[in-house]
């Protein structure tokens, strides 16, 4: 669409809004550029079924998890795939002739954020529905459809790679439990589709707060790394009490927690991870919870029995490889990440003495690329968050030289092949480099309790 149709669509458009006189379609039709999508295949973008109804999204009403299976190039020919998971969530409005929807995520390591706004026109019986996003913060035109036995198409077009492409989108709600949206884009007009975006939807638990989601979904910009000794024999004793009085409390109060683990080698000791919004709420949470929680107050005298020393802890913040440093700054981490239901979790921490940019270069530019998907879809990385210790009650390290790359695996044989396959394509100039960059490394392999990332609910039984 060449500026000056889109302009008079977008005033054309907003007349109509305001005013709720008009059909939308009586605007389709003046535009040119949209003559030829009203054959065909694209036909159905102005006749509304007959069953087309205000309750058509009802079935999406609450909050689901994604499973997002998407191309990673369009319209070029791919046939590449990109998997990763979402959080998602749909709410009524205007008495429900409309709905809101959030989707969040982690992609390629970065956070995502996508907002779609859907409207139901009584007097057409079609839905409009317009999405944006954090890749773009532009709002785009809507695409326009209705509902036919429990699958709606909706149909658009937009500006892509600098040319015109017909979008189409499907709900597929014959299984409402179930349901599954695709994308497709034509660069012919609706002659032709290539579909290149799926969302595979499952409802989230109900029942009051749901467990997993007092942490789940959680922006956050720091977290703590606590690595516990426990005294001799009562690692086990230690992690039920601390899963049965602690995760919930602090979850509450907005310390999330992250993650509980064991740690391989070291039949003392207990690792978990715990997330905050930014210093500030730390600082808030902090207080709340070690000066008024009936939890802590209740169980610490317990808690503090069996701990040797619990000092051993880094406070960091998110690192984006993909973003500069100053666009680093003040970027947030989405808890969800943590919350994959993977085998195990190793943590590498690298000291670079004095040569952490260097370090970070080298990781961004070189080192990833050795990466296979999976790992890099699995990997974080984070550096010391050097805001002054607010709470000195709790010491904390905070090394400006330190780098630390978190990454899932299913299994500690997926990671042997994983590092295999790395030191193969390692080859000396790089393995230099790496040599002169890196002072010291040390790694822990983690394997998650059975509560891990989740409020304290007592499980059937242990997975870990």
């Amino acid at each position: 669409m060449n500026y000056i149709s889109s302009t008079l669509f977008s005033l054309s458009f907003t007349l109509w809004f305001l005013a709720g006189a008009a059909s939308p379609n009586a605007f389709y039709r003046n535009m040119k550029s949209l003559d030829t999508l009203r054959e065909g295949k694209m036909a159905p973008m102005f006749r509304a079924a007959k069953s087309s109804s205000r309750n058509d999204f009802d079935f999406l009403e609450g909050v689901w998890n994604i499973r997002n299976r998407k191309l990673r190039s369009r319209l070029s020919g791919s046939n590449e795939w990109v998997e990763f998971e979402a959080r998602h969530e749909m709410n009524k409005i205007l008495e429900g002739v409309g709905n809101t929807e959030t989707i969040t995520a982690m992609v390629d390591g970065r956070p995502f954020e996508g907002r779609a706004l859907r409207l139901f026109e009584p007097s057409t019986r079609l839905w409009r529905i317009y999405w944006v996003d954090n890749d773009s913060s532009e709002m785009g035109d809507a695409v326009v459809g209705s509902f036919e036995n429990g699958v709606g198409t909706f149909f658009g077009e937009e500006i892509f790679d600098g040319r015109e492409v017909a979008v189409q989108f499907k709900w597929d709600a014959t299984d409402p439990e179930k349901p599954v949206w695709s994308q497709a884009f034509s660069p012919d007009g609706g002659k032709s589709w290539e579909w290149n975006w799926y969302m595979y939807f499952t409802r989230r638990k109900s029942g009051g707060i749901a467990n997993e989601d007092l942490n789940a979904d959680k922006n956050i910009k720091v977290i703590e790394l606590r690595n516990y000794l426990i005294k001799p024999g009562r690692r086990d004793e230690f992690i039920d009490l601390f899963e049965e009085n602690f995760t919930r409390s602090q979850n509450i109060l907005g310390g999330y927690t992250l993650g509980q683990y064991r740690v391989k080698g070291a039949d003392d000791n207990f690792f978990w991870i715990r997330g905050f919004a930014d210093m500030p709420a730390r600082n808030k949470f902090l207080n709340d919870f070690y000066f008024g929680s009936p939890s802590w107050k209740l169980h610490k005298a317990a808690a503090n029995s069996m701990l040797l020393n619990n000092d051993n802890v880094h406070l960091l913040k998110p690192l984006f490889l993909s973003l500069r440093a100053d666009e680093n700054a003040g970027m947030v981490f989405n808890s969800d990440w943590f919350g994959r239901r993977k085998g195990i979790t190793v943590v590498d921490f690298y000291t670079s003495n004095t040569k952490l940019e260097k370090l970070i270069e080298f990781v961004r530019n070189k080192y990833v690329a050795l990466f296979s998907k999976a790992k890099a879809a699995n990997a974080s990385f984070w550096v010391s968050e050097t805001t002054p210790n607010d709470f000195p009650g709790l010491p904390v390290f905070q090394d400006k030289n330190l780098l630390v790359q978190m990454t899932f695996y299913k299994n500690e044989l997926e990671y042997q092949a994983e590092t295999k396959s790395e030191d193969s394509k390692m080859n000396d100039e790089l393995s230099s480099e790496m040599h002169d960059l890196v002072t010291l490394k040390n790694t822990l392999i983690l394997y998650p309790t059975a509560r891990s990332f989740s409020s304290g609910t007592k499980p059937n039984s242990r997975t870990d």
